[in-house]
């Protein structure tokens, strides 16, 4: 009787933190020789990583039909509650399709060894605000189209920007090329950086910031602060903590601000 209740105890236990997180930890492989890992926690980060002593490992191609429960992506039950990707060391491409529809992702970090991103990976990640890609050889067709939040792109070594590739980023103000990048025609249609590819970094201010709407300025606008991309970017909330109460305007020692966009 007191195994079964212990029982029933730990499984209501493990309902309570599954609700609470809103997530079921799961993991596997994501290619055919099973030198590529994933795993999801229970906080919805997603980390794709090879397996130890792999290099040079690709991921599989996969494709994601209308809406993509007809798709075949392993991760497919949990996608839409990733809200940040890791892609760890040794990756050296993004499949087709993998990671399309992400739509709370927030934010991509490492893809230091990516080569190739490809056909649609991350499309309709809405979340998703900036990115760095520092090795990127290759962006494939549509691979961000429709990321409407996506403002900033820095892909240094990039040499082909397929069709689509950023077709309705709304938000995209900056995108970080070399000038002999080959860019398709459409790769920036409906982007505030349409002309995108016609001699170097798209949107780039040099040691000046971006103020959308405005073009290059030594100092961003009131209400504005910059970010990592040198981008204007508005300060929708402002909070002082209360040790800031006492503090002057030439007190920044001991004033300290939280910005929440």
């Amino acid at each position: 009787m007191k195994c079964k209740k212990f029982t029933l105890c730990f499984m209501i236990f493990c309902l309570q933190i599954n609700a609470a997180t809103g997530i079921e930890p799961s993991s596997g492989t994501c290619n055919a020789d099973e030198t590529c890992l994933w795993k999801i926690d229970e906080n919805g980060i997603m980390t794709v990583y090879a397996k130890e002593g792999a290099k040079n490992v690709v991921m599989d191609d996969y494709y994601c039909y209308d809406s993509c429960p007809d798709g075949n992506r392993p991760w497919e039950s949990s996608i839409r509650q990733v809200q940040n990707l890791v892609i760890g060391d040794n990756i050296v491409k993004i499949g087709q399709d993998a990671f399309q529809n992400a739509y709370v992702m927030q934010t991509v970090s490492g893809m230091k060894d990516v080569e190739t991103v490809g056909v649609s990976s991350f499309a309709y990640t809405y979340g998703l605000q900036s990115i760095e890609m520092p090795n990127v050889r290759t962006v494939g067709h549509d691979a961000f189209q429709g990321d409407r939040n996506l403002s900033g792109v820095d892909m240094p070594k990039v040499e082909t920007i397929g069709f689509q590739a950023f077709l309705g980023a709304s938000g995209l103000i900056y995108a970080g090329i070399k000038d002999s990048t080959n860019v398709s025609g459409s790769a920036f249609n409906n982007t505030p950086i349409s002309s995108c590819g016609n001699g170097g970094s798209c949107g780039s201010c040099g040691d000046l910031y971006l103020q959308s709407g405005v073009g290059c300025v030594s100092n961003c606008y009131d209400n504005f602060y910059a970010d990592n991309f040198g981008i204007c970017r508005e300060i929708k909330t402002r909070y002082t903590l209360p040790e800031a109460d006492a503090a002057t305007s030439n007190d920044n020692e001991n004033m300290i601000e939280w910005i929440f966009e």
